[in-house]
């Protein structure tokens, strides 16, 4: 009996002690090199978490900086719209100021830069008592090349009155009204589609004020349209006092006429009796000796002189403006291109 209970109690301690193995071995890490693995993750992660912390720091420093320099960049911005604005009204200032000095210089200074007198070279004088100056407006007064008169027609008055002809035709305007003669009159009809003598008066004396006045009323006209010489001279037909003496500054023959035009004269003429649009040179040297007939029992006994400035495409303008000079006891003067 004693035998078998020691027998029992020695199988109760080896039961007891390999439960306890497995429970050991449950609570324990297997391995020194699993721990070793758990270790080196754990410390990855702490690194990884440090990263984070840095990274968050870092974004949060730069929205922090991008957003001082977003407020910086507004407030810079700001300040050079201002800073524009100011500088465009002071530009806008300054080129009205310019403009009105442009504008005083042209009306109250008419004297012009040059070699003194040019009559004796040139044969173009002025000796009436009473002077009309026939001044061609028309679009093609602007340039000299047609593409050029094209281009110009779209574009803004201030451009359309920079043209290069518009601008000589000017300096001619000029230069015939500091040469008046002493104790002379002077009348400017300003002439295009229609016609109209410029200024309040007809007649203007040849003193500082009444020139001054009559070229600042020159420098407002803006070149437009066709040229109509029927219309010109039906301004001297409507003066009360007629003129002794004519200047006629233009660049061609007329591309417009009267409405009471001879249809069998102008037969082959759609653009004058018909709806076309172009104009031929043979219509328009019909156009001019219409407008002459119309005027003939006006301008027969008045000196002319005609100022022809250069246009493409008009090559019978010379002769037949020459023969109308030649007539009425005038000068065709063909100014080089650095007169005046």
């Amino acid at each position: 009996m004693s035998c078998g209970l020691g027998a029992v109690i020695l199988m109760f301690l080896l039961v007891k002690k390999n439960s306890q193995e497995e429970i050991k071995q449950i609570v324990e890490p297997q391995s020194n090199s699993e721990i070793e693995l758990l270790k080196k993750e754990e410390k990855q992660l702490k690194i990884e978490n440090e990263n984070l912390k840095n990274l968050k720091f870092k974004l949060s420093k730069q929205e922090k900086d991008l957003k001082l320099n977003s407020e910086d960049y507004e407030s810079i911005l700001n300040a050079q719209k201002e800073k524009e604005k100011s500088n465009n009204l002071k530009i806008n200032e300054l080129e009205k100021n310019i403009e009105n000095i442009d504008i005083k210089k042209n009306t109250d200074n008419l004297n012009l830069k040059g070699e003194g007198q040019q009559e004796y070279l040139i044969g173009l004088e002025l000796k009436g008592k009473k002077i009309a100056i026939l001044l061609d407006s028309s679009a093609s007064m602007t340039d000299e090349k047609l593409i050029d008169i094209i281009t110009r027609k779209t574009q803004s008055d201030k451009n359309i009155k920079k043209g290069p002809k518009w601008q000589r035709t000017l300096r001619i305007m000029k230069w015939l009204l500091v040469r008046l003669p002493e104790n002379s009159k002077v009348s400017v009809i300003q002439f295009s589609d229609s016609s109209r003598i410029l200024g309040k008066r007809n007649w203007y004396n040849n003193n500082s004020k009444d020139l001054s006045l009559l070229f600042k009323e020159i420098n407002s006209i803006i070149p437009g349209d066709a040229t109509n010489l029927d219309a010109a001279f039906k301004a001297i037909r409507g003066m009360e006092v007629k003129p002794d003496e004519i200047f006629l500054i233009t660049d061609g023959l007329p591309t417009k006429g009267s409405k009471n035009t001879n249809v069998n004269f102008f037969s082959k003429c759609n653009s004058i009796i018909g709806n076309a649009k172009k104009i031929s040179g043979e219509c328009r040297e019909k156009l001019f000796l219409s407008s002459i007939n119309e005027a003939s029992s006006i301008i027969s006994s008045i000196k002319i002189n005609i100022i022809l400035l250069p246009l493409e495409g008009d090559p019978q303008a010379s002769y037949n403006f020459w023969k109308l000079t030649a007539k009425n006891n005038g000068l065709l003067f063909v100014p080089s291109k650095d007169w005046p």
